[in-house]
This record gives structure tokens, sequence and C-alpha cells, in this order.
């Protein structure tokens, strides 16, 4: 759903960590945080193939220039945007809400 990734030793902070999955994964380098803050945290349950049962994702919110060109990195298998009220049907339980919850914190920083 969301760009992901882990945090690598030439991090600063978590929220350039971020940033960086995010470029490397949407293939946009110009992809940039509109704040260092956390904007989301979300904890959910694993399932088999995974060294740990459950895991937390920490999300940041994000702009890019629009009508900036789709581009599939070799981080992604597809890469598209959808505007918040035209999200795919089979988004995660709970995605909606969070990523309301992520649009109005975003809008008043």
């Amino acid at each position: 759903m969301q760009f992901g990734g882990h945090i690598e030793s030439k991090d600063a902070s978590v929220a350039e960590a971020a940033q960086r999955e995010a470029r490397e994964e949407s293939g946009n380098g110009e992809l940039v945080l509109l704040s260092p803050a956390i904007m989301d945290l979300d904890r959910h349950e694993l399932h088999a193939g995974f060294s740990c049962t459950a895991h937390w994702d920490v999300g940041f919110a994000a702009a890019i220039t629009p009508g900036v060109e789709i581009s599939v990195s070799d981080e992604s298998e597809d890469v598209r945007w959808f505007p918040i009220n035209e999200l795919p049907a089979q988004v995660p339980a709970g995605f909606c809400a969070r990523l309301e919850r992520v649009r109005r914190t975003a809008m008043s920083s």
C-alpha cells in the first residue's frame, strides 16, 4: 500500500529513512516529506515467513509535484497514485481512517 522500508546506518533519523525509502520505491527523487513529524503509527500482526509476530509502521506525509511522471523502480512491482477519495477497495482495514487523520494533521502543520 504505502512505501516502506527499514532504517539503515547512514540514515540520521526515522524521517530521513522514510524519505529515502519513499524516493527509492517510488522512483521519484523529488518526493519530499511535508514534515519530519510522525503522522501515523500502526501496529499489526504478521503472518508466516517473518521472524517476529508483530510490526510497527511509522508513517509520514510527503508531497510530489502534481502531474509527475509515474516511475516503477527496481524496489517496486507497481506504483500508482490515487486521490484520497478514490482509493482502491482492497486497502487494509482501518487504512482510510488512518489516512484521513494524516491528511488533517498534515494540513494543520
